[in-house]
């Protein structure tokens, strides 16, 4: 009995490196947490969302916005009144600290790291850009993050058992369910399955991926059939299977046919994923050539966003980031040689874990690659391959690996926090949050927004202007446009009526516009106020000129 009970102690021991290094994860984010709805695009609109308490599925990430909603509501039950946005993203913060512990757990454990090794990489994964930034914010990717890297520990595990496919299966599917794109994790599987029969302890193949695919497909299909069924209702198969893959379709801007430039897409959005780089627009030559180098894309929020950083401090945190490059690209090349004998010497492990980074590597070469919240997980992926590499060149040269297992996360660490985390930890820093709260100081209950730029910006004057707020692309692209428009008409006439005014952060289009959007919108204002005497005036609020349109002296017309 004294022996069981010592073993059963030792067991539970066992754990408390990896809960230790989980929670210090925790509580830096925690710390750390966003104060910048922007930086990740749609977490202002999902906010707005999940404080609204609707019922709301979306087919790309099913449960995130109900887990969400429910975690609030777990909040507000016991009476904490913290800005909800602070409080969902403590959420992604306990996954995203989870994550981290399955990762230690996996480096030290599957891979035979000493704890200093194991903790070196550790931070890499955790404190490079995407992870650690989306665990701080208001966005889908943390959560089945968390439950990926699950199945990949079961995955790995040696022997290979049914059961372990089973959860491998399980987790995976609970995965989709909050990011539908997991579905890709089934070719890793596979090749595990098939390919490798050392380390193997079920009786049949067949039955084994039977058993995993189960769980793996089974969650998903009960989890969408049960929203299609009791939430969307839809007419027909075909309808159903539309809304389902509703992001394949509609987002078809967001496919990427192969070439040269989508490589370059590619090569930003995985660097980004590591380096955040919001210091660069603070460099005076970066700054300079933004136009050359995005477009015509609008950059004022990232140019805000670095504005208190120094020339010089972003000039040192530009060449932290170049030695970060290089040492990594100095490892990969010695590397190369010893390639086939570092994947020969643990195949059963990195053989899933190659093909997993291999995997989403190609379809997000094709998908949005630009967008470096679709490079996070094979950023986890690519430390731990880089950590197999730097493992074996201890052998050749254990001083200068050492050097680099405490340089390299260092200055990983330096160039994040003081040249993103920090920034974006700041709501000074956030220019549509500044601009939208000084156009709140001047506005009244009776008032409304219309603005031309309704995603991003229309959310923010929503949450913190809180008004209603319409925009023309709303009127265009809805498919209840003539109820919208009918809503916006008679909203225009009360705030009107009863001495409130209407905001305007665009000009009127001309009415000989070739736009159609703007003409169709010329022409439901001018429907909306023919009857109404006013006088436009003209205001600047926080460097964004609006216009006024406010009720005439001479009274309003019946």
């Amino acid at each position: 009995m004294i022996q069981s009970h010592s073993t059963g102690t030792v067991r539970k021991r066992t754990w408390l490196p990896y809960a230790g290094v989980g929670l210090c994860a925790f509580l830096v984010y925690l710390l750390t947490l966003s104060r910048n709805l922007v930086a990740s695009h749609d977490s202002v609109e999902y906010i707005n969302g999940i404080d609204s308490h609707v019922w709301f599925f979306h087919p790309h990430h099913l449960l995130y916005h109900v887990a969400a909603m429910l975690w609030l509501s777990l909040f507000q039950t016991f009476g904490v009144t913290t800005d909800s946005a602070l409080i969902v993203e403590s959420l992604n913060a306990l996954f995203g600290a989870a994550t981290v512990a399955l990762i230690f757990y996996i480096l030290k454990e599957k891979f035979g790291n000493s704890t200093k090794n194991a903790l070196s990489t550790t931070v890499l994964i955790a404190c490079s850009f995407g992870f650690w930034y989306y665990s701080l914010n208001v966005e889908i990717i943390t959560i089945p993050q968390f439950f990926l890297v699950l199945s990949l520990v079961f995955l790995l595990r040696s022997p290979l058992r049914t059961k372990d496919l089973v959860l491998t299966g399980v987790f995976q599917g609970i995965a989709i369910l909050f990011f539908q794109v997991h579905v890709l994790f089934i070719i890793p599987v596979f090749l595990r399955i098939y390919f490798l029969k050392e380390n193997t302890a079920f009786p049949s193949k067949a039955k084994a991926f039977g058993s995993y695919l189960l769980p793996a497909a089974g969650l998903p299909i009960l989890g969408y059939a049960l929203v299609l069924i009791f939430n969307i209702h839809p007419h027909s198969l075909n309808e159903a299977m539309l809304w389902m893959t509703k992001y394949a379709h509609e987002m078809s801007d967001a496919w990427t046919v192969p070439s040269l430039q989508s490589l370059k897409k590619a090569s930003i959005g995985f660097s980004h994923s590591i380096v955040g780089g919001q210091f660069l627009f603070a460099v005076p030559w970066f700054a300079q050539h933004t136009a050359e180098i995005f477009g015509k894309h609008e950059l004022r929020d990232e140019f805000f966003l670095a504005h208190s950083i120094s020339p010089i401090v972003s000039e040192l945190l530009l060449v932290a980031a170049a030695i970060i490059a290089l040492i990594v690209i100095y490892v990969v090349a010695v590397s190369i040689p010893s390639l086939k004998k570092i994947y020969l010497g643990q195949k059963t492990l990195l053989l899933p874990i190659l093909s997993f980074f291999i995997v989403y590597c190609i379809f997000f070469f094709v998908w949005d690659p630009v967008d470096f919240q679709f490079w996070i997980m094979q950023s986890i992926l690519g430390w731990i391959l880089l950590d197999r590499m730097l493992a074996l060149s201890r052998q050749k040269n254990p001083k200068r690996t050492a050097v680099f297992r405490v340089v390299l996360p260092l200055l990983l660490v330096s160039v994040n926090f003081f040249g993103s985390i920090v920034l974006l930890h700041n709501e000074s820093n956030d220019y549509f949050y500044m601009q939208s709260t000084a156009l709140a100081k001047h506005v009244s209950p009776r008032d409304l927004i219309v603005t031309d730029q309704a995603w991003i910006e229309g959310d923010y004057y929503e949450r913190f202007a809180k008004l209603p707020v319409f925009s023309p692309q709303a009127f265009a692209k809805e498919t209840n446009s003539d109820t919208l428009q009918r809503r916006f008409q008679q909203q225009v006439r009360l705030s009107l009526q009863i001495g409130g005014r209407v905001w305007l952060s665009f000009s009127l289009p001309s009415r000989d516009t070739t736009d159609s959007v703007s003409a169709s919108f010329r022409a439901l204002w001018d429907r909306t106020i023919d009857t109404i005497p006013i006088q436009i005036n003209r205001q600047l609020i926080w460097k964004q000129e609006y216009e006024v349109v406010s009720r005439s002296q001479h009274g309003v017309a019946e």
